[in-house]
């Protein structure tokens, strides 16, 4: 029905970490890996320029790179629970940092501080999400998106848990093993999951199949 539907949906951490895990396998020597949502378009001129730069200033240095679009719309209310997406707070309903489960999770990973309850994890939006080939394998170690995916959380608080969409999901990993987040929001449109106000959709071009044609 359409509950277990939508339930599967919000529980696709364990499919999403196959995948990744899939392409370590099948692409083990790629610098970049890119998972790409159907309903997303690359913008291929501005992906090119993003990883260019980082290819050629960044990752002499540092290889551990996860990229997307990160940004949000403006916040209009003080309760976290009414932001946008790609932001887990300590104020949320979710009580996610207070759980017992994710508090052992950051004293295996971060073994010289204690567990901060004021902090905020950003993540990228679930339609481009990119990775350089460290990050991937620092991401999918230690089974680490099934350990978060799977942390119980009290549905009678919030409906939907933070930690089992595979966006979050991934975020919260990226997070436990220090992988730098870098917003890459010119990178990628997304043409189905965007809001809709008065009939078309704030800052993102309206694709037509004549246009994705050319």
């Amino acid at each position: 029905d359409a509950s277990n539907e939508v339930t599967a949906i919000l529980n696709n951490f364990d499919k999403f970490s196959a995948l990744l895990k899939g392409l370590l396998r099948i692409l083990p020597h790629k610098q970049w890996y890119i998972k790409l949502d159907t309903d997303t378009v690359i913008e291929p001129h501005n992906l090119y320029r993003f990883l260019s730069f980082f290819q050629v200033r960044v990752l002499r240095g540092e290889t551990n790179l996860y990229f997307g679009d990160a940004g949000e719309l403006p916040q209009r209310s003080p309760n976290p629970e009414d932001w946008a997406m790609y932001r887990i707070h300590s104020r949320s309903k979710d009580q996610l940092f207070k759980r017992p489960g994710w508090q052992d999770l950051v004293k295996e990973y971060y073994q010289d501080r204690k567990t901060s309850q004021q902090s905020t994890i950003t993540y990228v939006h679930g339609g481009l999400e990119g990775f350089s080939r460290d990050a991937l394998q620092s991401i999918v170690s230690k089974d680490c998106i099934r350990r978060v995916g799977e942390l119980p959380c009290d549905r009678s608080i919030k409906k939907h848990c933070i930690n089992k969409p595979e966006d979050a999901t991934v975020g919260l990993c990226a997070h436990l093993h220090k992988v730098a987040l870098v917003d890459c929001q010119p990178c990628m449109q997304n043409i189905a999951g965007a809001p809709v106000v008065d009939g078309r959709t704030p800052g993102v071009v309206q694709w037509t199949r004549h246009e994705l044609a050319k």
